[in-house]
């Protein structure tokens, strides 16, 4: 409206500039300036037209205005610029137009907007009148909402303000147009022409309109709509498959179920929906499938929370949710006992040791396993897998400690394991007490037996030397022969129980074998025999012959004792050689499997080769322990062809040759030749087994001949005495004088002998 009285005025000026002044206006402003003029000059321009048109009427003079023109241009050729303007006048003007310049400058440099409200004074004098009329608008202009919500309704009015505003309701109108259930509400004056009225509850449709006297909003309608419900909620679970549970309902809304368990959501609502969904605790959505009213979802136990159904209409309203709980049952652990052995153990290492457990789960086993951990080598041994879903075990596993391979100063930590069946979580893991497994030092133990054998035999040969230096029966030392006797009794009676002692250990101890223990038996009941028979035969005999007689038995019984004694302690020393023989196979065999396990770019290859490097450090071990014990091994065991083809170098080379393939990436390489190897170790392990027995038995043989041997040379020198006693007693006593100092020096030599094979143990020791 303001562009357009604007651009009035701007046209008005443009044509009032723009018009021309005619000459009868112009006339009379000179005559009006100049009163001497009279009217002639208007009087000229009026008849000129006239005579320049040579027309001539009745009482028409053509002279006269001739005259009158010649007289009018006289006048007017005499006037000047200045006669006509009024040039006091306009300085005035202008000295007023100046004064007052000057405040309205400073006004405008003061509040520059003044410019532009005179200015909208000038060019809209209209909008400046005071208004005659009210225009009303309300907000909002007609609404949709939830049945019962509360409502507010605003208006602002423009023009002429009135002080108070009226909301009318009314519910709709009758067959005869009259409204119903009218009702005024006053509504609360807000300030610059603003109402508000505030409905607590909108529990109906209403039409509704502002109105102030004569002057009205047009007319709107607030509509109150029924929000979506939902109900007949029915939730069903379905277990995990591997539980072989059946489903469960409820119609609550809360339900429980195992962790994994699908749930099937059915609801109806009570109309039309357009947007139906599950909202969970953890944030998630669940869309639902609508089919009219019915709607239906599935979702998936995982945790443990709260959840709503949440539809909306058409019109986009929703329904005030409920919340229900979900809740997840967890999956029990499973549980294994072990039941035998209920303590720590010290093991000899190549026994069956029997486990039994007892396990069970919820909804059944998988797996049952042994786990055995030893230093960082830690291995685990699958027991039974369980197919059939059990939920109760118990059974018993014989368990080959010899696979263990446990060295000396190794402690194995056993344990049983069990998982369940459990798909969803995965399988979830249950551990038995852990029991501890120490190996017995059997070689130390061994080595004991070996060393109280040793001492047997020492003993033996001095028993030997003590009876071969006792005074002969026809000898003048009857005062220090009681003394002699008993001291040699009682050495033979600390031999007899240091030999039953060695019998009590042997027992015990697994590297000896039977044929160990029934030597030290046959030692045992030779030196029972001696003590009881041959010595009180001694004391019994009447004549210097029979007395001769018995002396040289014991002296026989005594060297065969000796003997046999000393090839139980070569037995011993192979037996030893023999199982570290069996201790290094095992190793290998661990190294056999370590490798069969082992994947290119495996972690575990630096475990590997430290079990190589043990490897080695063993078989140079036995090497070197070969090698310093050769002097004390029997000769027939050290001199057989499979002892001296044993191919200690080859087998180093082999693990060189191993160690340098595994750092290449060579697995396959690795296992061929560790392969090779296990099959030298185990030729080098029959062959030390091979060599023991053979030598043992020739030894025995040998031994055997010696006693034959013994037995015809103690008949030879008894026919000998028989023919000395047929002759005089005299060469009888000088024989039996020779004969002793032959035994005496014989025992000199035994014990030469004992002393330097003494020296030679404490040297390879």
């Amino acid at each position: 409206m303001r562009r357009w009285s604007t651009a009035g005025l701007i046209f008005w000026t443009i044509i009032q500039l723009a018009r021309r002044f005619s000459q009868e206006h112009a006339a009379r402003y000179v005559e009006q300036k100049q009163p001497k003029l009279r009217n002639n000059l208007i009087n000229s321009l009026q008849l000129y037209p006239q005579v320049a048109n040579a027309q001539s009427a009745r009482g028409f003079s053509a002279p006269m205005v001739l005259a009158l023109l010649r007289t009018t241009r006289k006048e007017v050729s005499g006037l000047k610029l200045n006669d006509l303007l009024d040039t006091h006048r306009l300085k005035s003007s202008l000295r007023l137009f100046f004064l007052l310049a000057i405040p309205v400058l400073g006004m405008v440099l003061f509040n520059p907007s003044w410019v532009g409200q005179t200015f909208s004074l000038l060019t809209h004098p209209l909008d400046h009148m005071p208004p005659s009329q009210t225009a009303i608008e309300v907000n909002p202009p007609g609404l949709r909402v939830v049945r019962g919500a509360p409502v507010t309704i605003e208006a602002t009015t423009s023009g002429a303000i009135p002080k108070t505003l009226d909301l009318i309701v009314w519910a709709g109108t009758n067959d005869r147009g009259e409204l119903v259930g009218e009702e005024k509400l006053v509504m609360e004056s807000l300030g610059e022409g603003k109402f508000r009225v505030k409905l607590a509850h909108l529990k109906r449709t209403l039409s509704y309109r502002a109105a102030s006297g004569a002057f009205s909003s047009p007319t709107y309608s607030a509509e109150a709509i029924d929000p979506p419900e939902i109900g007949n909620l029915q939730l069903t679970v379905y277990p995990p498959a591997y539980t072989g549970l059946g489903a469960t309902s409820s119609t609550s809304g809360n339900i429980e179920g195992l962790k994994g368990s699908n749930l099937r959501i059915n609801a109806i609502s009570t109309k039309d929906i357009v947007k139906a969904e599950i909202v969970l605790g953890d944030g998630k959505r669940v869309p639902l499938k609508i089919d009219g009213r019915k709607l239906q979802g599935n979702a998936v136990l995982f945790q443990s929370q709260q959840y709503q159904i949440l539809v909306e209409d058409r019109h986009g309203f929703r329904n005030s949710p409920i919340s229900y709980d979900l809740k997840v049952k967890p999956d029990g652990f499973p549980t294994i006992d072990l039941l035998r052995p209920t303590e720590d153990l010290e093991i000899n290492g190549d026994e069956m040791l029997t486990l039994e457990y007892s396990a069970r789960d919820d909804f059944g086993l998988a797996e049952v396993t042994l786990s055995v951990k030893v230093g960082e080598r830690q291995e685990k041994i699958r027991l039974q897998k369980d197919d059939a879903r059990r939920l109760i075990l118990r059974d018993q596993y014989r368990w080959d400690l010899g696979r263990l391979a446990l060295r000396d100063g190794e402690d194995a930590l056993v344990n049983l394991e069990v998982t369940d069946n459990d798909t969803v979580s995965g399988p979830k893991l249950g551990s038995s007490r852990a029991i501890r497994l120490r190996l017995k030092n059997i070689k130390g133990e061994h080595q004991q037996i070996a060393e109280m054998v040793r001492e047997l035999n020492s003993r033996m040969v001095d028993l030997l030397g003590d009876h071969l230096e006792k005074p002969m029966p026809e000898e003048n030392n009857a005062a220090r022969a009681p003394d002699t006797n008993q001291k040699f009794e009682q050495n033979l009676a600390e031999a007899l129980k240091q030999t039953e002692e060695v019998m009590r250990r042997t027992e015990k101890d697994r590297l000896s074998d039977f044929a160990t223990w029934s030597d030290l038996e046959a030692l045992k009941r030779n030196l029972q025999f001696t003590k009881e028979e041959l010595l009180k035969k001694q004391e019994q005999a009447q004549s210097a012959d029979d007395k001769l007689r018995a002396r040289d038995e014991i002296s026989s019984e005594l060297e065969r004792m000796s003997l046999l004694s000393e090839d139980i302690s070569k037995r011993l020393k192979a037996q030893e050689m023999a199982s570290t023989a069996q201790d290094l196979a095992r190793s290998q065999e661990r190294l056999m499997e370590s490798l069969e396990k082992l994947q290119s770019g495996d972690t575990n290859l630096d475990s590997l080769l430290k079990q190589l490097s043990e490897l080695t450090k063993s078989l140079a071990a036995l090497q070197q322990a070969m090698s310093q014990m050769a002097q004390q091994l029997p000769d027939d065991f050290m001199n057989m062809e499979s002892m001296r083809s044993l191919g200690f170098n080859e087998m180093f080379s082999a693990l060189d040759e191993i160690r340098k393939k595994l750092m290449q990436g060579d697995i396959e390489g690795a296992r061929q030749l560790a392969r090779e190897l296990f099959n030298q170790m185990a030729q080098m392990v029959a062959s030390l087994q091979n060599s023991q027995r053979s030598a043992m038995a020739s030894s025995m043989g040998r031994m055997q001949g010696e006693m034959s041997r013994s037995t015809n040379e103690l008949q030879q020198i008894a026919r000998e005495q028989q023919e000395i006693l047929l002759n005089t007693e005299d060469i009888n006593k000088s024989a039996l004088s020779d004969r002793a100092l032959s035994r005496s020096r014989g025992a000199g030599r035994s014990r030469s002998r004992h002393q330097a094979r003494r020296r030679d143990d404490e040297s390879t020791s």
